[in-house]
């Protein structure tokens, strides 16, 4: 998590630098400046490190950065909005969008259907009398179910 480094060093007027925090979480102790005062705490604005004397306050970021694969990421998904067994209209927009985007980046569509105990069948074939289905393979869309 980053954090900000007060230089007491640095700092000629300690009053001065604690009236910048809107949210007043610095104070004075014992003649030195302390971020993070109480239950204020810092929300890190970094209004401290632009409007206070240069280089009294440093804003640092963490060294370790998580390392993410995201080649991985592909693919553009739309959640499948419905009720029972009841597609909303809105899906067939998004999915029809989300084709043209996925064509011009060369990715992959997936509706996405969240539910328990689902039967993605009886969305496809019955209740929309193939509708979905043949929607869904007219804009290459792959089916993506998550059982909660």
């Amino acid at each position: 998590m980053a954090k900000l480094v007060v230089h007491q060093d640095k700092i000629n007027d300690i009053n001065e630098l604690i009236s910048i925090c809107p949210f007043g979480a610095m104070e004075e102790n014992n003649g030195k400046l302390n971020i993070t005062a109480g239950c204020r705490l810092c929300r890190l604005c970094r209004l401290c490190v632009r409007k206070g004397p240069k280089g009294a306050v440093e804003y640092v970021e963490d060294e370790k950065k998580p390392l993410i694969d995201k080649s991985i990421w592909n693919g553009i998904a739309v959640y499948v909005e419905h009720v029972g067994e009841n597609i909303h209209p809105v899906t067939y927009e998004l999915i029809g969008k989300a084709r043209e985007l996925a064509d011009k980046i060369n990715q992959p569509v997936y509706a996405v259907f969240v539910g328990n105990n689902l039967n993605v069948e009886k969305y496809m074939n019955i209740k929309n009398k193939n509708i979905t289905r043949k929607f869904l393979n007219k804009n290459r869309c792959n089916q993506k179910i998550i059982q909660r």
